[in-house]
């Protein structure tokens, strides 16, 4: 197969993507600050989820998944990985913003409590 045939049944399969319009821009800047509700996909941090999160972000970090490892750390067992409320939270929505165009994620703010 040639180049040019390929990149053409690439393009034919692609599905259809709606042109942005000034229209699509100025709603998805309106959307700048707005809080939006968030889904839970993790209820707990149990061992078995840190380590799905862990296993799903690629981190081979022993300290996040090797209990006879991280007992000998500083702190006597394996630790959420610092990205782990985002295990409760999926900021990268797809619905929200320009039609037929990947999300955008520009990031967001966390408050913790005591």
């Amino acid at each position: 197969m040639t180049r040019q045939t390929e990149q053409q049944r690439v393009t034919e399969t692609l599905p259809e993507v709606e042109s942005i319009s000034p229209e699509a821009i100025a709603k998805a800047k309106a959307m700048i600050g707005m809080r939006l509700r968030t889904e839970n996909f993790t209820r707990d941090a149990s061992v078995g989820a840190l380590l799905n999160f862990v296993n799903g972000i690629g981190d081979a970090n022993p300290i996040f998944r090797d209990q006879e490892y991280a007992a000998y750390s500083k702190y006597g067992s394996i630790i959420g990985h610092p990205c782990a409320p985002y295990m409760r939270h999926w900021s990268g929505r797809t619905r929200w913003g320009l039609p037929g165009v990947h999300g955008f994620f520009a990031g967001n703010d966390w408050e913790f409590f005591r």
